[in-house]
């Protein structure tokens, strides 16, 4: 079922790594929030178009000790014009550094809002591209990480917060843009 009414919640909390995919367009109104935790997967083959709020976990724990987090995956595209969070999921005691995977095309238009929260992990692993029109805060401890994939900072874009952002592969700017966090390049 997709709740997509304002002051709906969508909540995908699983044990045995299933995922939920769709091929159409999925739309969260505004007030209504997705929340992705422990093994979920929600698999984007059409468009996830957000003007409330996802939230994808990181750095769970499974019953069993396995590690694990969240994520969105898939050949589709995330229009993000609300907030899309990744938080910091552990166990009592744990200080786990397991990443969310964004294994999907998003945008965040201006507008919209991208947050890495207070020590999460999250990562673009497999060539997508994060295309960043509105704004990114990567809170205290919290770490975005580009392996493979393509950061596209567009006119006017500010970048801030404690945290780290990783570039292994592209980053490319499209006009005047303010990087306000630490960056550290990985390999060339």
């Amino acid at each position: 079922r997709a709740y997509t009414r304002a002051g709906q919640w969508i909540y995908l909390d699983w044990m045995d790594s299933p995922t939920v995919s769709f091929t159409n367009r999925l739309t969260i109104a505004a007030g209504a929030q997705l929340d992705i935790s422990n093994l979920g997967i929600v698999g984007v083959g059409g468009v996830l178009e957000n003007f409330g709020t996802i939230r994808v976990a990181s750095n769970g724990r499974q019953s069993n000790g396995d590690n694990i987090a969240g994520g969105l995956t898939g050949s589709g595209q995330v229009l993000n014009y609300g907030t899309l969070e990744v938080y910091d999921a552990p166990q009592a005691g744990d200080n786990l550094q397991v990443e969310a995977k964004l294994l999907t095309n998003i945008r965040v238009p201006a507008g919209g809002r991208l947050v890495i929260g207070t020590n999460a992990t999250a990562g673009f692993r497999n060539g997508q591209e994060l295309r960043l029109g509105g704004q990114m805060e990567i809170q205290s401890g919290g770490l975005l990480q580009f392996t493979s994939g393509r950061l596209a900072l567009e006119e006017g874009v500010r970048l801030e917060g404690a945290g780290w952002l990783y570039m292994g592969d592209r980053l490319v700017v499209e006009g005047n843009a303010t990087i306000a966090c630490p960056v550290y390049a990985l390999g060339n």
